[in-house]
């Protein structure tokens, strides 16, 4: 795969996530799920840096 074409990819990989934010503002949805999805984002963003060759943030304490 190109690297255009992997750009277009991450690209609308992160149009869902947006997507998916923006339900997470309703009132109605529930505060552990919130938990969760921003849980996964972190995670996921941790990973792609650190697959991207840059440095992950260190663990915490």
């Amino acid at each position: 795969m190109s690297p255009a074409e992997d750009a277009l990819l991450l690209l609308a990989i992160v149009r869902r996530h947006l997507r998916s934010l923006g339900l997470t503002l309703d009132p109605a949805y529930p505060e552990e799920d919130w938990g969760f999805t921003a849980q996964q984002a972190v995670q996921k963003t941790t990973q792609g840096l650190d697959s991207a060759g840059r440095p992950a943030a260190a663990p915490g304490p």
